[in-house]
């Protein structure tokens, strides 16, 4: 695998790397600085990069890598977190060390390369916290400025594009807004109104499939954006 990625970047390609799968990256790169925590840990944003993120530590329950990439751009530093309180430690109490930020990295920005010493998107789909959603995606729009899909959607939207000849069909398919282990579903779609949807490339005409039911669109720079699109359910809309 690692033999792999080096040949895709070599070719130009850009990569998210967290948790476990830092390991398939070259250590001339990226490689870890240390033992992971132990439990719950807190990463603080560096500023400039991720505008959207509060600026204050953000908690990863399952623990935070430090990372050692030379000449890398630190985008996130370790905050170590308040140890465990005994029946003899009080906030006041002069043995009570109280979390502070260090300068130790646990992500990093070099060339095409984006690492993460944390399992963020697994710990995103069991728990929903936003400010991880936040950051991967900060760090996605850093990697790619402009992606396949421009859309005006709700986050409970899953997108998937295929292309078919000339023409490029983007499956539309709303979820449950809220997700995580434990939450309960109702198994009924929800209606999505005023939804706009747009994929990278010059098209004349869109339309929701089945049905040939067309979409009024126009090109923004290099996207051709349609819309408004009413949904309820999954929805194929075809550019062509």
């Amino acid at each position: 695998m690692r033999e792999k990625l080096a040949a895709y970047l070599e070719a130009g390609g850009s990569l998210l790397a967290t948790g476990e799968a830092l390991g398939a990256l070259p250590p001339s790169l990226v490689r870890p600085a240390g033992e992971a925590t132990a439990g719950p840990a807190y990463l603080r944003v560096a500023s400039g990069w991720a505008d959207d993120l509060p600026d204050l530590p953000h908690v990863v329950l399952s623990g935070l890598t430090p990372l050692e990439a030379p000449g890398a751009e630190t985008l996130a530093t370790l905050t170590l977190p308040y140890p465990p309180r005994g029946e003899h430690f009080y906030f006041s109490s002069p043995q009570v060390a109280y979390a502070e930020d260090t300068s130790l990295p646990v992500m990093v920005h070099s060339g095409k390369v984006i690492a993460l010493g944390a399992p963020l998107f697994a710990e995103y789909a069991r728990r929903g916290y936003g400010a991880h959603r936040q950051l991967l995606q900060a760090a996605l729009r850093r990697l790619l400025p402009e992606p396949l899909v421009s859309a005006h959607l709700p986050l409970s939207c899953e997108v998937a594009l295929f292309q078919q000849g000339d023409r490029i069909v983007c499956l539309l398919v709303p979820y449950a807004p809220v997700r995580g282990d434990g939450i309960p579903q109702i198994e009924e779609w929800p209606m999505l109104a005023d939804l706009t949807v747009g994929v990278r490339g010059d098209f004349d005409c869109v339309h929701v499939a089945p049905g040939g039911l067309p979409l009024p669109c126009h090109r923004r720079g290099r996207y051709t954006l349609a819309g408004p699109l009413l949904l309820q359910g999954p929805a194929a809309v075809v550019f062509e």
